[in-house]
C-alpha cells in the first residue's frame, strides 16, 4: 500500500458548527451530562487509558453525554472535549464533539441528531464552534450531522503519533 492509499484508508471529514443561533431539541429524549472525576472517568467502559489521558490533557474538563432506555441501559453517548494539542485547528473556548455511539437497535430514530443539538445549546456561547471528525465511510453519521447544522469544512487525516488531527484539504 503506497502512501496516498494509507491516507485514504483513514480519511476523515472536519465538520465545523459555528452558528450564532440555538437548535430546536426534542424534548422526549431524556439526556443525562457526565462530568468527570478523578475517581470517575465515565459510565460505559472499563477502558480507562484514554479517559485517564483525556482528564490529564484537559484538566478533566471533557464531558459525556448519555442517553439511556427504560432499563437504564445507556443507548448512545457522546463525548464532547475542550481545545488542546490534538486539536491545533480549533480556537480557545471551542469544543470537539466525538466519539459518538449509538446502540444499532436505537439508531434512526433521531436520537444522534438531537443530542448534537442539546450539547450545542447546553454550550452555546457567540462566536464558539463545535467540531466533528468522521470517518469518510460513516454515511449514517455524516448525514446526522448535516441535518444538525454542521457543514464539511475539510478533509483529513488522524496521525498515528499522538492521534493528531490535520485537515489537509480545506473545502
Amino acid at each position: 500500500m503506497n502512501k496516498s492509499e494509507e491516507v485514504f484508508k483513514k480519511s476523515l471529514f472536519f465538520y465545523k458548527y459555528s452558528s450564532d443561533l440555538k437548535s430546536k431539541t426534542d424534548s422526549s429524549i431524556k439526556i443525562e451530562l457526565f462530568k468527570p472525576t478523578v475517581m470517575r472517568l465515565n459510565s460505559h467502559t472499563e477502558k480507562l487509558l484514554i479517559y485517564i489521558f483525556w482528564y490529564l490533557v484537559t484538566l478533566g474538563k471533557y464531558t459525556i453525554y448519555y442517553v439511556k432506555n427504560d432499563d437504564d441501559k445507556i443507548i448512545h453517548y457522546s463525548h464532547v472535549l475542550p481545545k488542546f494539542f490534538k486539536f491545533p485547528f480549533m480556537k480557545k473556548g471551542d469544543l470537539e464533539i466525538g466519539p459518538c455511539w449509538t446502540h444499532e437497535n436505537f439508531r434512526g430514530r433521531e436520537i444522534y441528531p438531537n443530542v448534537l443539538k442539546y450539547i450545542i445549546n447546553s454550550n452555546f456561547r457567540m462566536n464558539r464552534s463545535f467540531y466533528m471528525m468522521i470517518d469518510h465511510k460513516n454515511i449514517a453519521s455524516q448525514k446526522g450531522t448535516e441535518k444538525v447544522g454542521f457543514t464539511l469544512f475539510a478533509k483529513g487525516y488522524k496521525t498515528k503519533w499522538l492521534g493528531i488531527y490535520r485537515p489537509i484539504e480545506i473545502i
